[in-house]
């Protein structure tokens, strides 16, 4: 008799298979659908309809500010797709993974021109309530040198403190200190060449109030217009649709400078539909042109929450800009006692 061939096939697991099947199509679904809806960005039905809004964008926002942690679970099923020769769970679940993770392996080697000082450097920084360290925002600063400062969260102490130890680098400043989460102020070594303006009325309009400084300065003979952002957080169905619809007047505004600048925290992610609305509308990012990496601001991880403990981290402070510039560095400060970090960038006018 012929030796008995032994059954060299993995063991199979029916059920497990199928439900890693239905996963991986519900992945590529989830990721796909929340990319649309971010680049699509359809504005707040104003009706019954606002409910299924709300909880589209706020899937899509949760999908896009983590967009990276989605290759873990794909690449943990792609390996046991394999184990277990599903072939088609196998290709879905690859395309998931190149689609979560392609972006960030592409920024850590894409070819970058050499980063140069430019002509001016906008930083950014959410100083949490005024709780951040002025000493070390202090060593951020030194050490990027920027020619424009714009803070969100500040109230009357702190905008002070800030005075103190900013006035004599940075002579020109305007503030709007408030008790809430969304008080600014903006500082420039550059002087303002016109009044700066506290808000802009059609976006308090449509923000339900929030302010919005804007200075002009001069650069090469050529007017930068500087806007310092705090968008409200999608923390709810109201400030989902209040967010949205401030990120599209800011998107459609008008200007007559030679350039525009967005900076500051936007409470969304550079996929979101916040800022994806806005760059439908031209704007470029920084991060886009010449981040590597996730170009993480929120949260620091030295500010405990659940979210750092799960190690997630995204970036939600952002610098967008019109055509008319091009971004020639950018980065992330380190942490300065806030739950973001500065981000800042730099700039000259393109030919």
């Amino acid at each position: 008799m012929p030796p008995e061939i032994k059954d060299r096939s993995p063991p199979r697991f029916p059920l497990l298979e199928r439900l890693l099947a239905l996963a991986s199509a519900l992945l590529l679904v989830v990721l796909a659908a929340s990319d649309l809806w971010s680049w699509w960005a359809p504005s707040p039905p104003g009706s019954l309809l606002d409910l299924p809004w709300m909880l589209m964008n706020f899937m899509a926002m949760l999908t896009s500010s983590f967009w990276l942690y989605a290759s873990i679970p794909a690449l943990v099923g792609l390996v046991l797709a394999v184990v277990w020769r599903r072939r088609r769970t196998a290709v879905a679940l690859l395309v998931a993974l190149v689609y979560a993770g392609g972006p960030w392996a592409w920024s850590l080697v894409r070819p970058l021109a050499e980063p140069s000082a430019g002509a001016i450097t906008i930083m950014s920084a959410n100083v949490l309530y005024s709780r951040a360290d002025t000493a070390r925002l202090d060593e951020q600063i030194s050490a990027v040198d920027p020619d424009v400062l714009v803070f969100q969260e500040v109230d009357r102490i702190m905008v002070a403190k800030l005075d103190a130890r900013l006035s004599e680098s940075y002579p020109f400043s305007v503030s709007v200190p408030r008790t809430d989460a969304f008080g600014q102020a903006t500082f420039s070594k550059l002087p303002f060449v016109s009044e700066p303006r506290l808000e802009v009325p059609s976006v308090s309009q449509a923000s339900g109030g929030l302010p919005q400084i804007v200075v002009r300065v001069e650069v090469d003979g050529k007017t930068i217009e500087i806007h310092n952002v705090h968008t409200l957080p999608p923390i709810s169905g109201g400030y989902m649709v209040r967010q949205h619809r401030h990120a599209r007047v800011m998107a459609e505004l008008e200007s007559d400078a030679d350039a525009v600048i967005l900076a500051g925290d936007f409470n969304s992610p550079e996929r979101g539909s916040v800022v994806g609305l806005i760059r439908g509308h031209g704007y470029e990012s920084v991060h886009a042109e010449r981040g590597r990496g996730l170009g993480a601001s929120w949260p620091d991880a030295e500010r405990r929450s659940k979210i750092t403990f799960l190690g997630l981290r995204t970036r939600i402070d952002q610098l967008l800009f019109t055509p008319s510039l091009v971004c020639t560095d950018q980065g992330v400060a380190e942490g300065v006692g806030s739950d973001h970090r500065p981000v800042w960038a730099s700039f000259d006018f393109s030919e």
